[in-house]
């Protein structure tokens, strides 16, 4: 992993946790946004959709899931969790597209309007996501000060 990290640093990527946040809410916001904007336009589509293109989209969410599995399968107390259940919830819901279409397109023409419910969480979800993605991480100008000397009287 560390040859990777060097790769993205030498071409002036951020580190990998930084980088997926980055595409996985720039994707996610632009499918909730869409998805919030135009109801009626993206129900009719989901009502519509036939096996194959499921399928299709099963085998690109499987290829998403397995890469970000594999590039940064990380579990610990901190936002960068949320990139490794994006990489599961992704393998996951293309392991089901894939093996069973037919469950999922008649799913999709049951439950489609609840995708409007979940569609302002996703903008709020893609919105962090993009803002740790982005967010500095460079020292700051001035460090700190230490507790110990902050919190010392000054006698004059």
């Amino acid at each position: 992993m560390a040859l990777i990290d060097l790769f993205l640093h030498l071409l002036g990527y951020p580190d990998i946790p930084h980088l997926l946040a980055r595409v996985w809410g720039i994707l996610l916001m632009a499918l909730s946004l869409g998805l919030f904007i135009n109801k009626k336009c993206y129900l009719a589509m989901l009502r519509s959709v036939d096996k194959q293109l499921i399928l299709f989209v099963g085998l690109l969410a499987l290829a998403t899931g397995v890469l970000t599995i594999i590039f940064h399968n990380v579990w610990q107390h901190s936002w960068v969790v949320v990139i490794t259940l994006f990489g599961w919830g992704s393998f996951i819901f293309g392991l089901v597209m894939t093996i069973v279409p037919q469950l999922v397109c008649s799913a999709l023409n049951k439950t489609a309007y609840l995708l409007w419910v979940v569609s302002p969480l996703c903008i709020v979800l893609s919105g962090l996501l993009i803002y740790k993605g982005f967010e500095d991480r460079r020292a700051p100008a001035v460090p700190p000060i230490p507790p110990e000397i902050s919190s010392l009287e000054v006698k004059t």
